[in-house]
Formats: structure tokens, sequence, C-alpha cells
């Protein structure tokens, strides 16, 4: 049964995405195979499975999804499909930061009033200077990595014409660079015992040089320059330092 009648010889690329997901499952039920095979089994303990139930942390998880959720919404929306300043928009804003905010301060809850449930966010890395570090370093780098394996795609899809494999092979210069650059980040603090503060400020000033690169393209262009390949190297370097 052909599920695609009206895709055409031109948008075939589209219908090979959808193959190669469909693919991609017997690969993972070997990986899955695999790790119900290597891995140790789970120690015993006299914990009940209702003590177990008992633990989890309804209202932080509610709070914490509820919270993301509302956020990625209106980052997605705004400016795309409704205005900055639209109720909607800002609507979404303003609950996702009440949100966020009753989620802190369950944790601090959990904290001092001894709970039994185990807290989503635990208020020892909340309060961790090194911890918050990190999260917003993890927060702020990775909008700039999604916002660059998105926008550009789309760049070159609907700017530059490009079929769904050609904007692929366009990005693997960042792609290809991000990976390894990781593998780098991970030998330098755990090989070399450099510092992390020194690899994430590396990587952020390398994520901030090749994406104010990448902008400054003329936006009349109708044709991809060279130059713009080596800006992705850069962003890829900075993204895998992070």
């Amino acid at each position: 049964m052909d599920f695609f009648p009206e895709v055409s010889a031109s948008t075939s690329p589209h219908r090979s995405i959808f193959l190669i997901l469909r693919r991609s499952a017997p690969a993972a039920a070997v990986s899955l195979s695999l790790l119900w095979l290597v891995l140790p089994p789970e120690p015993s303990s006299d914990t009940s499975l209702v003590d177990k139930v008992r633990r989890i942390d309804y209202l932080g998880a509610f709070l914490v999804l509820s919270s993301t959720v509302l956020l990625v919404t209106a980052l997605e929306q705004g400016g795309t499909g409704y205005s900055w300043r639209s109720a909607l928009v800002l609507s979404l804003l303003i609950f996702s930061i009440i949100l966020l905010a009753g989620s802190i301060l369950h944790s601090w809850s959990l904290r001092h009033r001894n709970k039994r449930a185990e807290p989503v966010l635990a208020w020892n890395l909340l309060s961790d200077r090194f911890a918050i570090g990190l999260f917003l370093n993890a927060f702020f780098g990775g909008s700039a990595f999604l916002a660059a394996i998105v926008v550009l795609p789309l760049q070159f899809q609907v700017v530059y014409q490009d079929t769904a494999s050609g904007s692929g092979y366009r990005l693997l210069c960042l792609t290809l660079v991000s990976p390894l650059f990781s593998g780098v980040a991970g030998f330098l603090t755990q090989r070399k015992h450099t510092p992390p503060l020194y690899t994430l400020l590396a990587g952020q000033s390398l994520t901030v040089i090749g994406s104010g690169l990448a902008s400054s393209l003329h936006p009349e262009m109708r044709t991809y320059p060279v130059r713009e390949y080596g800006y992705q190297t850069i962003m890829g370097a900075g993204f895998g330092l992070c």
C-alpha cells in the first residue's frame, strides 16, 4: 500500500527519511537485547512495590514537565506562528515561569520537610553553584545547537531549493565536527585534567563566533557561500566542547 501517492520523483528524499526511520527499529531491538544481556541485574531490595510507588514525586514531575512544555511551545510559536507580543505567547511564557518557580519551591519543601518522595529536581543540585552553571551552560548551548540543526536545513530547502537529503549533506560540517570535539573535551577533562571551566569557555566562545559569522549571510543571497561551511565547523567545535 502506498502512503505517499502524491510524492513525485523530486521529493523522493522525504520518503527515504521515513524508510530509514522504519529500518532503524531492528537496530534498536539489537541494542535493547545487548543491554538486557550485558547489564547486571538490579540488586535485591526489601522495599516493596507500594513503597517505591509512594516515593515517586508526582507533583514535581507535573510541574517540571508542564513548565518545560509551555516554555518550548512559546519559543517555537513566538515570531513564527504568532507575534512575540501576542496573548498566546505571553501567557505561555508567564505560566511556564510560574510553574518553574513552583517546581523549585516544591523541591525546597521536600528537602526541608523530610518527605519520602524523591524529588525530580533535587534541592542539593539546585543549591550547588557548579551544578547550576552546568545546567545553564547546557540550556543556552543546547538552544543554539537545536536552532542551528533546525534552521539551517529549513534554509537549505526553502531558500536554496535543496532536497531533504541535500540539506542533510550540507549540514555534515556541523554534525561530524560536533561529536569529534565532544571526544576532545572528554580527553582534555579526563586524561589531561583540564578544568571543565576552560573547556566550556572555549566551547561557548566558538559557539558565539560561529553563530555570529553564520548569521552574517545576506538575506538576498540565493547561493550558499563556501565560507559558510567553515562557520559550521566553528559552530560544531563549540557545540562539541560544550
